[in-house]
């Protein structure tokens, strides 16, 4: 099964995310990880901090997920139905990544 590192980047989103209610990333990530998807912090996209031992997964999955516009209110929201619906990585993957726009057929192309 693969990990998926998500960095999204959302142009009309990045207005949205700077105002209205905010997401509690810890939460978020605690959910995205069962689906084995992850958030990469900006200083710390290849995961070289957690191979080091100076941040924890969850912890860089939190830091990873305030920096992405793509993470809503309605994304959150879709997280949580996903993960309440399977919580087996080979079925909420896909429906996870698609919570924040991923275009998950093309990104299973060869």
């Amino acid at each position: 099964m693969r990990v998926v590192v998500v960095v999204l980047v959302v142009a009309a989103a990045a207005l949205a995310s700077s105002c209205g209610p905010k997401v509690n990333c810890e939460n978020l990530c605690t959910r995205t990880m069962l689906c084995q998807i992850t958030f990469a912090p900006l200083d710390d996209l290849e995961g070289e901090k957690i191979d080091s031992g100076e941040r924890t997964a969850a912890e860089s999955c939190a830091l990873g997920c305030e920096d992405q516009p793509a993470v809503t209110p309605e994304s959150a929201a879709c997280v949580d139905e996903a993960t309440n619906a399977s919580q087996d990585p080979a079925i909420c993957q896909d429906t996870v990544l698609a919570c924040f726009g991923a275009d998950v057929a093309q990104a299973q192309e060869p």
